[in-house]
């Protein structure tokens, strides 16, 4: 409202820091806060599956190997919930035995 507006203009208060963020960013920081891990049991086996798309080819090879036991631990609903909560560029096709 200008009223609002008009108060923090002549206070010369700064407009609150997640006054520019929308609705959905608010959200996922607050998902962020409460689930920190997302899908995931640890933060450990989140960040190894984060950082296997950014590593090179040859460099990848020991910890896909470590990732693949890791999630191989997981339910099958464990493992739905990784990719319904992931966003992926690329399409996944498989069966989750």
């Amino acid at each position: 409202p200008k009223e609002i507006l008009s108060k923090y203009k002549e206070e010369k208060n700064a407009f609150s820091f997640f006054t520019q963020f929308s609705d959905e960013d608010v959200e996922k920081v607050v998902e962020a806060w409460q689930n920190p891990n997302g899908s995931f049991r640890n933060a450990q086996d989140k960040d190894l599956i984060a950082v296997l798309p950014n590593l090179r080819s040859e460099d990848k090879v020991k910890l896909e190997i470590k990732a693949k036991a890791i999630l191989r631990t997981y339910t099958k609903d464990e493992l739905i919930d990784i990719i319904i909560h992931n966003k992926h560029e690329e399409q996944k096709i498989g069966a989750i035995e």
